[in-house]
């Protein structure tokens, strides 16, 4: 039982640490476009965002150097509202080009 509970701890930490890497490549434009909804940062770090009819809806998936990742809900959750605004942000830069 205690190993289950250390190895959630662990899950969850790294989980958080991830997903604070990520917003804050997605908040600093340290990103790459590899095509319409993929988004890579750093190296082995890739986000596949899938937009539905309903933004509550919405998909984002991480994988780590090919491998998905999951994430609790409440990372999922900023990590889809800083893509949404890195989207966002790079949409307006278009648009005054």
């Amino acid at each position: 039982m205690r190993t289950r509970l250390r190895l959630r701890k662990t899950l969850r930490r790294t989980a958080r640490m991830l997903s604070r890497k990520i917003r804050r490549a997605l908040n600093d434009d340290q990103v790459k476009t590899q095509s319409e909804n993929v988004v890579v940062c750093g190296d082995s770090i890739a986000i596949k965002y899938t937009p539905r009819r309903l933004r509550i809806f919405d998909s984002v998936n991480v994988s780590l150097d090919g491998n998905d990742v999951w994430l609790p809900l409440i990372p999922r959750l900023l990590l889809r509202h800083a893509y949404r605004k890195h989207m966002a942000r790079q949409a307006l830069g278009q648009l005054s080009e």
